[in-house]
């Protein structure tokens, strides 16, 4: 069951292509440490050149956490499929090596030493059969990702496509590390303790707010991931979602329908106005959640309800 994880992702990347203004004191301004503008390693040009052909519009590039490396501060160039790059902004985790041939990396494809980016680069296939290049620039971590699979067609984005971009971004890199904690201002603190209840320490955070009041905060840390999210819904996904889904998956939250998921977490369905989701577990690289699924159950039910009494629906 896949309905959580598909509601949220569709949330997200409408989070991602309509963000508004982060000045202070916007609806959507985004507070926190400042740091290195991640996605400004890449000029507009070739922002440009990479989404031709993947969607009518033009969208300004987010910065998000990495999937399967959280620590890492990815900048989405292309929202879907996904292309983009990311730079470390805590210690912790995966080093390059395990990157190039772990999480999101093909099985028994070795990954290749790439010379002309940074100080040493490694380049692999990943697990979309897109392109993967690892590389340390000085004392920066970077990861270059393609989803997109290379079929020798010329409207896509090729291997070589992706090598020129980590080198774009390689040659840009310099000492400053990313902002290790930055968020809408809506979103509960890192601090907080809730936030610190979930997940421990948190060494990284980002999040989303568009104009439409739909939010979305990811808070990580050395061992943990928590993700809280409210976004503008309806009762038609509610039904959806429910019909499709089978009865030991369909919970009820503080008197409104939802849905539970072991992998995916709670989505809480607040009738025609939000859709609410929360969700903790071991990142990827730690081991995975020794306790009982009933515990792990109610820890996500208690962060929803604590979304949909503290945030609320947009």
């Amino acid at each position: 069951m896949r309905h959580i994880t598909a509601l949220l992702t569709i949330a997200v990347l409408a989070l991602t292509s309509a963000c508004g203004s982060d000045e202070a004191g916007g609806g959507t301004a985004i507070v926190g440490d400042q740091g290195l503008d991640v996605c400004g390693l890449v000029s507009d040009e070739t922002v440009a050149d990479l989404q031709e052909g993947f969607g009518d519009e033009p969208v300004a590039p987010a910065e998000t956490l990495k999937s399967g490396a959280e620590l890492f501060v990815e900048c989405r160039v292309v929202p879907s499929p996904a292309v983009g790059f990311a730079v470390r902004a805590a210690m912790g985790g995966p080093d390059l090596t395990a990157l190039s041939a772990g999480t999101g990396v093909s099985s028994g494809v070795a990954a290749e030493p790439l010379a002309g980016i940074g100080d040493e680069a490694m380049i692999s296939t990943n697990s979309y059969d897109g392109v993967r290049i690892v590389a340390r620039v000085g004392d920066q971590d970077l990861i270059v990702d393609s989803n997109v699979y290379d079929n020798g067609d010329s409207d896509t984005i090729t291997r070589d496509d992706v090598v020129a971009l980590a080198k774009e971004v390689a040659a840009n890199l310099g000492d400053e590390k990313p902002g290790a904690v930055r968020l809408p201002k809506a979103c509960p603190s890192a601090t907080g303790s809730t936030v610190q209840e979930a997940v421990g320490t948190v060494l990284v955070a980002r999040g989303s707010a568009a104009s439409n009041g739909s939010l979305t905060c990811t808070y990580v840390s050395e061992q943990r991931t928590a993700t809280l999210a409210s976004v503008v819904g309806n009762q038609g996904m509610s039904v959806m979602a429910q019909a499709d889904s089978p009865p030991e998956n369909r919970i009820e939250v503080d008197g409104e329908p939802a849905l539970y998921d072991d992998s995916d977490g709670v989505a809480v369905f607040v009738g025609d106005e939000c859709v609410i989701g929360a969700s903790a577990s071991p990142v990827g690289w730690a081991l995975a959640d020794q306790r009982p699924e009933s515990e792990q159950k109610a820890e996500d039910v208690a962060l929803a309800t604590f979304v949909k009494k503290e945030i609320g629906c947009p």
